[in-house]
């Protein structure tokens, strides 16, 4: 695209011209009255700043979106200085600015085979992919925040740089996040990366994954430095010392008593234990018979919704809906919200021995109560929770209440 040209310029070039006319054409010049010679000039230069001015409206002067980045001494110093985003909504056609080949990149150093340094190098990866998608969310603020931007200019302009972003991304950084996590999990207990995040490593397509990706790095780098510590840990074990044994040990007292069982012939022998972990001990102790397993640990699922707060004096309700893992009897549920709980309320049934209350201590966590009928995987239990003011619930979960549960 064409810039304007500038009406100084102009007019120094137009000038140049008439000097270079009255020094080589003086003698016909003379011809003419002093005052129309004048008047020629002037007219022209008035012509041509007339005509710089209306070119100028005419064809807009090109803006540069991306100002180009300054090399710096090292990665972290280019990191403190965002790059420049555009001063003027003015979108043009222009392709982000090729990378700089002056410019110096962080090196990441390869991780030794045997992992002793895996996590550190991890983690200085995963700081500076970071620092890298932080300084994305800033420009993107600001793009969002610009006033008289149109919707095509706002989305062309945030293609731009986030074309920029990840272009920095894969020349730099994706080649050892690739590698590195594939070496942390290399040296982790298997399903250490519950996530499957190796697609994330091989998809990215915009800078909304660097934060992902430098998560997941710190994540599996710190689980990494732990399992190393706790190697060497149990190898310090291991190679300590172990106590001088005496120059001698005494004989143990043998027992007088014979322990041995005699079953002489004719004789019976009666089992009483069942089951396949039944230990008979014919000689001595007692029977020992394996029970049913122990339940699992008791847990609430639930969701909560707005309803409508027809309780006065309280403006707002949420309606709690809870399932049970395991049959529980007798019942105590704490709920814990955001804000402050005015008064809650078992919904919908035949209840026996209810309670409901606030902690003394925090008016935010609420109790609900009653010893019959159990509570089943197969039930469900509604309880209401009216308020002065919209809060959000937090939290369901068992509880033992002071005064109830045997307590």
């Amino acid at each position: 695209m064409l810039n304007p040209p500038n009406i100084g310029t102009a007019l120094t070039v137009a000038g140049i011209i008439w000097l270079l006319i009255a020094v080589l054409y003086g003698d016909a010049l003379q011809r003419y009255a002093r005052w129309k010679v004048l008047a020629s000039v002037a007219a022209s230069m008035a012509v041509i700043a007339l005509s710089t001015l209306a070119i100028g409206h005419i064809i807009p002067r090109e803006t540069s979106i991306y100002s180009a980045n300054k090399s710096t001494d090292d990665d972290a110093n280019r990191h403190s200085t965002p790059l420049s985003t555009p001063s003027v909504p003015t979108v043009t056609d222009q392709k982000p600015p090729a990378p700089n080949p002056n410019k110096k990149h962080a090196v990441i150093p390869a991780a030794p085979n045997n992992g002793d340094n895996l996590p550190e190098t991890a983690l200085k990866l995963a700081s500076n992919i970071r620092k890298l998608s932080q300084e994305w969310l800033a420009e993107k603020s600001k793009i969002d925040h610009a006033t008289g931007v149109t919707d095509p200019q706002h989305t062309q302009l945030l293609d731009t740089w986030s074309g920029k972003v990840m272009a920095e991304y894969d020349s730099k950084y994706k080649s050892d996040a690739r590698i590195i996590h594939d070496k942390l999990l290399a040296s982790l207990p298997p399903g250490t990366d519950p996530l499957a995040m190796k697609d994330a490593y091989e998809n990215e397509v915009n800078p909304g994954w660097l934060e992902i990706i430098a998560s997941n790095l710190e994540r599996l780098a710190k689980l990494l430095r732990e399992e190393q510590k706790k190697a060497t840990s149990q190898s310090t074990a291991k190679t300590a010392p172990k106590a001088t044994p005496p120059a001698f040990e005494p004989n143990p007292k043998k027992s007088s008593q014979d322990n041995s069982v005699h079953i002489g012939a004719g004789a019976t022998v009666e089992q009483n234990s069942k089951g396949n972990c039944s230990h008979n001990m014919i000689g001595g102790s007692n029977t020992v018979n394996c029970g049913p397993p122990p339940p699992p640990p008791l847990h609430y699922t639930w969701s909560a919704k707005d309803v409508n707060a027809d309780h006065p004096p309280y403006q707002f309700a949420k309606q709690i809906t809870i399932h049970t893992n395991i049959t529980v009897q007798p019942v105590s549920i704490g709920i814990i919200a955001d804000g402050e709980i005015k008064e809650l309320n078992i919904c919908c049934g035949t209840f026996m021995e209810t309670a409901t209350g606030l902690d003394k201590d925090d008016n935010r966590h609420g109790f609900i109560y009653f010893d019959s009928p159990a509570l089943r995987p197969d039930k469900t239990l509604l309880i209401t929770v009216w308020s002065q003011q919209s809060l959000t619930i937090l939290n369901v979960i068992p509880v033992n209440i002071n005064g109830l549960n045997g307590q």
